[in-house]
């Protein structure tokens, strides 16, 4: 694994200003906070080309990812645009994320703590299985603004699955156009705002 830029334990913190992140091989995701660190974007890029290799992610409590103005985007099968575990935090605001391989999902927040806050994003998956934002097992994706576009077959614009699961997309516009691609989702006693 060939990670961007990954910060490790806490008081761990990078902090990037205007920087262009590229990764190619699988499994390395351009910007990863572990186990309480911090990786701090402002404008710049991240791009991942390989399989399972995510565009932002943060893992663990006390992690945080924070991107403000930057531009996020995957090409790989199973490469999320920006994923949050474990506790961790994603803090997003005023940025374009976009996927384009299958089970791509562009936001995802999983597991109890977990967070992904955004502000003024633009979300597009082009792919198969591919949600706009997706909250799973107690997590939650709060969402003030932006858009969310999915063109793949089922791919959800929001999903909320698991009870104390939360999506909240407070002004957002949401567009699905592949089959069976729902706009809004709650499963198995998950929530979700609009």
């Amino acid at each position: 694994n060939s990670h961007g830029a990954r910060a490790n334990g806490d008081l761990s913190l990078i902090n990037a200003r205007d920087t262009s992140i590229t990764t190619s091989s699988s499994g390395s995701d351009g910007a990863q906070a572990v186990a309480g660190a911090q990786v701090l974007l402002t404008n710049g890029g991240v791009s991942t080309i390989g399989d399972a290799s995510y565009g932002a992610r943060s893992s663990g409590i006390g992690s945080l990812v924070d991107a403000k103005g930057t531009e996020i985007g995957t090409t790989g099968i199973g490469s999320i645009g920006a994923n949050a575990n474990s506790g961790g935090w994603v803090k997003l605001a005023d940025n374009i994320l976009h996927t384009t391989g299958s089970d791509a999902h562009g936001l995802q927040s999983t597991g109890t703590g977990s967070k992904i806050t955004g502000e003024n994003l633009t979300v597009t998956t082009a792919n198969l299985n591919s949600d706009g934002a997706q909250a799973m097992a107690s997590a939650q994706v709060l969402l003030t603004n932006g858009e969310i576009s999915t063109t793949g077959n089922t791919s959800y614009g929001v999903r909320s699955d698991g009870a104390g699961s939360l999506v909240d997309a407070n002004g957002t516009k949401i567009e699905t156009t592949g089959t069976g691609s729902i706009g809004a989702n709650a499963n198995t006693g998950g929530e979700g705002k609009l």
